[in-house]
């Protein structure tokens, strides 16, 4: 499945910010899958659905024009709730997935790529069907597989599915991540340098709803130094902001936690107030990175 244009052609007609999608996958298996029931009745009911090797692949190009359209009411299991179709899955599996998601950004004009590979994929409980949701109101999806390359993922997503204002949890950990492998996002798309960092380990508890998210994280790293950089508008040369780099790594960071003292900083029920712009996705990265920033911000 692909959009019927190229990038450029996609964007010159669309005029506006949007992601641009590509899937693949090797085999589909359904089991137990009652056909007449879709032709006849519009449900679709099957005991499991299993993809082998899909991929995605996602380009968004964020030097057009955003696009300021709200996404409240469309985290997953709000869409799943909003089908025409009547849906009845006990379970979704995903192997050997992975995902590609590339962004140009708008200032510096470079693309950065972010790769999930190895992917193992569980969903249990997909379902719209009033009946099923009174016996079971949670659809809960477990994931696990690298980032970065070689860095281990994983997460424990749950859908509320009788939220009457989109409630959803995910806990998961991020292991072993190098600056070398942050660069590959941090210089194109937030023109940012990490020159050392040694992440050992990053936790995350996350409650959301559709307005309101908070996080619990625990993060432990070594090294962390950060050079902040600016692109010209005239030259489009990029420089170093040497004097706010040094009050930046001098009086601002933590460069280690556990610190000199021994003593791990902990983030707890850090507040996110969700922008109704900000999709699924935006809203876990940025309320995990709030309880980041209360652990390596000293002010």
């Amino acid at each position: 499945l692909q959009p019927t244009l190229e990038k450029d052609d996609f964007y010159q007609y669309y005029g506006v910010q949007a992601s641009l999608y590509y899937i693949e996958f090797h085999k589909i298996r359904l089991t137990n899958t009652y056909l007449d029931r879709f032709l006849h009745s519009n449900i679709l009911d099957a005991d499991s659905i299993l993809l082998e090797q899909p991929k995605l692949e996602v380009y968004l190009d964020k030097t057009w024009e955003r696009k300021f359209k709200s996404k409240i009411g469309t985290y997953p299991h709000q869409k799943l709730l909003q089908a025409n179709t009547r849906i009845r899955i006990s379970n979704v599996l995903m192997q050997k997935a992975s995902v590609i998601y590339t962004e140009k950004n708008g200032t510096t004009k470079q693309l950065g790529t972010l790769h999930l590979d190895n992917i193992d994929l569980h969903i249990k409980n997909v379902t719209n069907d009033s009946n099923w949701i009174r016996d079971n109101n949670k659809c809960t999806a477990v994931a696990q597989g690298n980032i970065f390359g070689n860095s281990s993922i994983n997460a424990l997503f749950t859908f509320y599915l009788d939220s009457a204002n989109g409630r959803f949890d995910v806990q998961g950990s991020v292991k072993n991540v190098s600056a070398k492998q942050l660069n590959a996002l941090a210089v194109p798309l937030a023109n940012i340098e990490i020159p050392t960092l040694n992440l050992q380990d990053l936790s995350f508890k996350v409650k959301a709803e559709d307005f309101t998210a908070w996080s619990d994280v625990n993060m432990r790293y070594k090294d962390l130094s950060v050079v902040l950089r600016k692109t010209d508008e005239a030259t489009g040369e990029i420089v170093t902001r040497k004097f706010l780099t040094r009050v930046l790594n001098k009086h601002v960071i933590n460069s280690n936690n556990p610190g000199a003292n021994g003593i791990e900083r902990k983030a707890y029920q850090v507040p996110f107030a969700r922008l109704t712009t900000q999709s699924f996705f935006g809203v876990i990265w940025k309320s995990i990175f709030a309880g980041m920033q209360e652990i390596m911000m000293k002010t």
